[in-house]
């Protein structure tokens, strides 16, 4: 059979931002382009169809370089593995390296008529290709430690036909597949809760971090590696994941993390790549996704019943454990760099602080960062301006205890705790009109950051050893309620133990030393034990705080959980979160007085 003759290829060199001259010639070139591209592949499948031996035999030899590829990502593993413990060198030298990435596409969908009229196509949005025309930006200097503009030279990634990339130009050999999954996933779940923006489309997760990661292999495949790992837990916690599923999910977890220490370890030896924040932000990504078997395998419930619990995926990454080695190199990193605020990339600072901040909250230390929020307002990063009240408000509340214990910073954390709860009482019950999900995350992140901030009593100046007890029993009760209803951490990593080991210690020993019956402390005591007896449910400590309380509320003349309840609401109580973990203390607290009777 006489061989057919191919038609020569021909290239065509198209400008990434036309002039209006040529703006129609381009986009026929590139929709000619697209649909040859669509046609031959629909072609390819078809053939594909009609030669079932030839497929088999593929088939089989792709199984086999399958098995082989994964024989030596695993061998890689073990010694990549090895050879990350090390600290981060901390060379540090200017970035040089400059890379702008431009796709442009389109939807499956007919082209108009008039073609002035529409654009190149369809971009991601937060649906992935449901109607938003808003685009994506990528910022050229890549690697360079200045300024991160994604609005200088920027260009417009788009989804293809419901396919990332079909050229596979993504940084990566990993298979296409593996990069698709990912970058849906990451674009219209994880990025715009995690780092809220206006808008989903305008997350800085999706404007800034996905275009940087095209031209950086390291940042792409730790972004890869963060979707994958973020993705697992959320399913594992809501029980989706089968034993099939979870065996290919482990596969794909250590080809994206062996990859990505291999290359981390290539741009901390480059000086000029070292400390630029597409090296942070990969860090970051290893840092916070280490998996805790052990929290994930939880049945166990939380006493409380908070709302809110997976704002900013608080009830996944509470979940995910801190990877020791890559949160070190991360802090190293950040302070070569100059701290939180030398960071130029949207929403990099704000999830490290975040994330400081969680992690604080878990290790019951505190923050070694300040804390910077998502909103892009001038407002000062204080209580006062970003919760809305005043000195006298403090002063009418809860400045009242400070004569008994309560320093000034204390009874201002006490305040926005407050109007924090309030504020999430209003979200709750519909009554906000417009809520904005970022000042909300704000005002918690802030609150949490103040509270993790404070010094314990032993710290205090002061000669007063009352003063430093009250200080420190109300400290840690703080901490207690806002871990358990206001910044809920998952029960299988909220360190209730912990808190309640203390604060009985802490009760114990201000026993010793003054009477809590002075106005206006009886108050204070009937809620720290309420907080602390909800919180130790199922641990140790819980009969001490059940028989203490019991007594007290005698001493009081409170004869039922209404009664008691008014107290409480004087300081902190979200009925929705505590009333029924409340009612059932009091109803453990009555069986116990009922067994002296």
């Amino acid at each position: 059979m006489a061989s057919r003759s191919r038609k020569q290829k021909t290239f065509h060199f198209v400008n990434a931002d036309p002039s209006s001259e040529t703006k129609s010639q381009t986009r026929s070139q590139i929709r000619s382009h697209v649909g040859k591209w669509v046609w031959h592949q629909m072609r390819k499948d078809d053939d594909d169809d009609d030669v079932d031996g030839r497929r088999d035999d593929v088939h089989h030899g792709g199984k086999e370089r399958e098995e082989d590829s994964r024989r030596r990502v695993h061998c890689h593993s073990r010694s990549t593995r090895t050879a990350s413990t090390g600290t981060f060198p901390r060379d540090k030298g200017p970035g040089t390296s400059t890379a702008v990435f431009s796709v442009i596409t389109m939807q499956n969908q007919t082209v108009p008529a008039n073609e002035e009229d529409t654009d190149l196509g369809t971009p991601v949005s937060d649906t992935l290709g449901q109607g938003s025309q808003t685009q994506s930006s990528i910022g050229s200097n890549v690697y360079s430690q200045g300024t991160f503009d994604t609005q200088d030279n920027a260009q417009s990634l788009y989804l293809i036909g419901n396919s990332w990339d079909p050229f596979k130009t993504y940084p990566t050999n990993l298979p296409s597949s593996l990069v698709a999954k990912c970058n849906e996933y990451s674009t219209s779940v994880l990025w715009p809760s995690l780092t809220p923006g206006p808008s989903k489309i305008a997350s800085p997760g999706t404007q800034g971090w996905l275009p940087l990661s095209m031209t950086d292999p390291t940042l792409f495949t730790a972004l890869l590696f963060g979707s994958l790992s973020h993705r697992r837990t959320r399913d594992r916690k809501r029980g989706m994941i089968d034993g099939p599923q979870r065996e290919q999910e482990n596969r794909e977890l250590i080809m994206c993390e062996t990859t990505t220490i291999q290359l981390l370890n290539e741009a901390i030896a480059d000086p000029s790549r070292a400390l630029s924040d597409g090296v942070i932000l990969a860090v970051l990504a290893m840092a916070s996704n280490h998996h805790d078997e052990d929290a994930l395998n939880s049945v166990a419930k939380s006493p409380f019943t908070p709302p809110l619990k997976s704002l900013q995926w608080l009830d996944v990454y509470g979940t995910l454990a801190l990877n020791p080695v890559h949160a070190r190199g991360l802090c190293q990193l950040v302070d070569m760099r100059g701290g939180l605020e030398k960071l130029t990339l949207p929403g990099l600072a704000e999830t490290i602080s975040y994330s400081i901040i969680l992690n604080a909250s878990k290790s019951l230390s505190r923050p070694g960062y300040p804390f910077i929020p998502f909103a892009t307002d001038s407002q000062p990063h204080t209580l006062q301006a970003r919760l809305g009240f005043s000195s006298e408000d403090i002063k009418q509340s809860f400045g009242t205890f400070c004569k008994m214990g309560f320093t000034y910073e204390l009874a201002e954390t006490f305040q926005a705790m407050h109007v924090y709860q309030g504020i999430v009482e209003l979200y709750c019950d519909g009554a906000l009109p417009a809520p904005d999900l970022t000042t909300l995350i704000d005002q918690r992140n802030l609150v949490q950051h103040t509270l993790m901030s404070l010094p314990p009593g032993s710290e205090l100046d002061t000669t007063s050893t009352k003063n430093s007890l009250v200080y420190e029993v109300c400290r840690l009760a703080a901490i207690t309620y806002n871990l358990g209803v206001l910044f809920p951490l998952p029960i299988s990593t909220v360190p209730f133990q912990s808190l309640t080991q203390q604060l009985k210690e802490a009760l114990q020993e201000s026993k010793k030393r003054f009477d809590w019956g002075v106005e206006p402390l009886p108050h204070l005591l009937l809620w720290v034990l309420a907080v602390g007896g909800i919180a130790s449910t199922n641990l140790p400590e819980r009969p001490w705080f059940v028989a203490v309380l019991s007594r007290v509320t005698a001493q009081r003349g409170i004869q039922s959980w209404r009664a008691l309840k008014t107290y409480l609401k004087g300081i902190l109580w979200l009925e929705s979160a505590c009333d029924v973990a409340g009612e059932l203390l009091w109803d453990e607290m009555d069986s116990l007085h009922e067994s002296f009777l």
